[in-house]
């Protein structure tokens, strides 16, 4: 589970800077009172209530690797297509209230719709009487919209994406791009060691300062709030089909290395054909298992491969499956 004032911290500074950089923004001035941290950080609690965490389909929330058979590069696609669909989502939101504060005839294409989303901090295309207009702050008021859950699980998992409990990435290019990603770790075995010491790598209590993975977090953050904002504004009050800049958004903050395995778990794949059973998590409970066949299968497939025949026995233990010692008899 990642570490929640870690959470806190970076979303509380990408939308406290956002705010400071892009002042005269109509939208964005509202941004304080979105509470987006609490939304962020409820990703979590919320999967410690539904099991998100210990369960397959609670994994593409903190950008991890399913507990199965699955690749890590399909892990991947999970990952992002989670932060694109609930960003997607979030813009919707985001258009519909500004449909109910502001008439159309504030409306304006002062920016060419050709423009990159970077460019709407200083010139967004919606223009309005004052450049303060308080109902900006409205569009984002909890009061009024309830909460933004769809926009904290997109930042939630975009900022795991830079835990190095949930990814490996390689060395980026500069300070300012972060590195491509080679691989995504499941939360179980080896890979869950020092899980909730790597989310803390964030930010250094004893300098009071973002590590560079922290500061990248940061950045990548501010932009996919702009993203989601200049896609609102742009579907003028209706519901926005596509993400405005994502190609150039993914390619920057979550692209793949040339590295990242797609072979799954040949293992859990093996031993998944002859078991039926009941599993949360890595954990499971074999209510039937064929140790004939699957000893049967061992001699056709693995033959003299013994260092794979033992894989499959440790993967037997570590399911749980008591009929191991009947099957290595078989």
């Amino acid at each position: 589970m990642s570490n929640l004032k870690g959470h806190d911290r970076l979303t509380a500074r990408a939308v406290n800077e956002l705010r400071s950089e892009c002042s005269t923004h109509p939208l964005l001035s509202g941004l304080g009172d979105a509470g987006l941290p609490i939304d962020v950080v409820m990703r979590d609690l919320m999967d410690v209530l539904i099991l998100g965490h210990w369960a397959d389909f609670g994994q593409a929330h903190h950008f991890m690797r399913r507990f199965d058979g699955q690749s890590p590069y399909q892990a991947y696609e999970e990952g992002v297509e989670w932060i694109r669909g609930n960003s997607i989502q979030a813009a919707s939101q985001i258009s519909s209230q500004m449909r109910s504060w502001f008439p159309a005839r504030e409306w304006s294409s002062g920016v060419s719709s050709s423009a990159s989303y970077r460019s709407q901090c200083v010139a967004p295309e919606l223009v309005v009487h004052r450049r303060n207009d308080p109902r900006g702050a409205l569009v984002f008021s909890r009061s009024v919209q309830g909460n933004w859950q769809t926009f904290g699980n997109a930042i939630h998992a975009l900022e795991d994406s830079f835990a190095r409990g949930h990814v490996d990435r390689e060395d980026g290019q500069s300070a300012e791009r972060a590195g491509p990603i080679r691989h995504i770790r499941r939360y179980a075995g080896a890979e869950r060691e020092g899980h909730e010491h790597f989310d803390e790598l964030w930010f250094d209590s004893s300098t009071n300062r973002f590590s560079r993975d922290g500061l990248l977090a940061i950045a990548a953050v501010k932009e996919l709030i702009l993203m989601v904002c200049t896609t609102a504004i742009r579907a003028r009050g209706q519901t926005p089909s596509l993400l405005v800049g994502w190609s150039e958004f993914s390619s920057t903050w979550l692209a793949a290395s040339a590295g990242l395995s797609r072979t799954r778990d040949g293992d859990f794949d093996f031993v998944d054909r002859f078991t039926t059973t009941i599993r949360l998590g890595d954990s499971s409970v074999t209510v039937n298992c064929d140790e004939e066949g699957m000893a049967e299968a061992m001699i056709r497939e693995f033959g003299t491969n013994t260092a794979r025949v033992l894989q499959v026995f440790r993967r037997l233990k570590q399911h749980n499956i008591t009929d191991w010692d009947e099957i290595a008899c078989e």
